[in-house]
């Protein structure tokens, strides 16, 4: 099963209102099938910040409704590297939202649920979620 997760601000001024998406599906092929999706508003955020509301998000989700296994595809790649421990966190309001990934991660894994978290580019995580 495939997550693609996107968050991002409405303004130029960083931070502004922000908003997040995710979809949750299976690949067919070259074809993404959605089966469930979120988006919504959030509070003011950075654009990394709005990122990492949305991976959460999506964590969560996995966490409540015990999916075996799934990948997260994510079209930030500072925050994919972050995830994977190939960056630091050095922003204290990104390492706040990095600690929830990990937390939430190391509950899933505990629950015996594996995931994994990828970089995609922009075009892909675009067509996937139809914006």
């Amino acid at each position: 099963m495939i997550i693609h997760v996107d968050g991002g601000t409405l303004g130029e001024i960083n931070p502004s209102p922000a908003g997040i998406y995710w979809s949750f599906g299976f690949q067919d092929g070259d074809e993404f099938r959605p089966i469930v999706s979120r988006a919504t508003s959030t509070c003011f955020h950075t654009n990394n910040e709005a990122e990492y509301v949305a991976l959460n998000d999506a964590l969560n989700w996995l966490l409540t409704f015990q999916i075996p296994a799934a990948t997260i595809r994510s079209d930030s790649q500072v925050i994919v590297r972050q995830i994977n421990g190939q960056y630091e966190v050095h922003k204290p309001q990104l390492q706040e939202l990095w600690r929830r990934s990990q937390q939430l991660l190391a509950e899933l894994q505990e629950a015996g649920q594996q995931v994994t978290v990828e970089w995609v580019r922009r075009e892909e995580n675009v067509v996937r979620l139809g914006h």
